[in-house]
C-alpha cells in the first residue's frame, strides 16, 4: 500500500512534464511546417509573377506587333489570308497562355494569403450565416 506521505504525485508530475515537452515539440514542428508553407507559397507567387510579367512585357506585345504586320502585308497583297488567320491564331494562343499565367498567379496569391491567414474568403467563412 503506497503511503500518501511519500507519494508526492511524482508519477503525475513526470507525466505532465512529458506531456508539456511533447506539446512543445508539436508546436515547434507546426511552426516549421507553417513557415515552410508560407515560404513555398511566396516562391510560387514570385515565379508566377515573373511568368505573367514576361507575357505582359514581351510576349503579348510581340504577338500583337506580328499580327499587325501580317494584316498590313495582307492589305498590300504580300501575304495570303490564311497566313493572317494563322497569325491571329498564334496571338490568341499567346493570350490564352497569358490568361493561364494570370490564373496561376491569382491562385498562388490566394494560397499565400491563406498560408498567412490574410485570405478575405477565410474571414467571411468564419462569420456564421445567421449573423447580420
Amino acid at each position: 500500500i503506497p503511503l500518501p506521505i511519500r507519494n508526492k504525485n511524482q508519477g503525475r508530475l513526470r507525466e505532465l512534464r512529458a506531456e508539456r515537452s511533447r506539446a512543445q515539440r508539436e508546436a515547434e514542428a507546426l511552426e516549421l511546417r507553417v513557415a515552410s508553407e508560407v515560404a513555398s507559397a511566396r516562391n510560387r507567387v514570385v515565379q508566377s509573377q515573373r511568368i505573367l510579367d514576361g507575357y505582359r512585357v514581351a510576349v503579348l506585345p510581340l504577338g500583337e506587333e506580328s499580327e499587325r504586320a501580317l494584316v498590313g502585308a495582307y492589305q498590300q497583297g504580300q501575304v495570303p489570308l490564311f497566313q493572317v488567320i494563322q497569325g491571329q491564331q498564334q496571338r490568341l494562343a499567346l493570350e490564352s497562355g497569358a490568361l493561364a499565367a494570370s490564373t496561376a498567379y491569382a491562385m498562388a496569391l490566394a494560397e499565400l494569403q491563406t498560408a498567412t491567414g490574410r485570405n478575405p474568403r477565410l474571414a467571411l467563412a468564419a462569420i456564421p450565416a445567421d449573423q447580420p
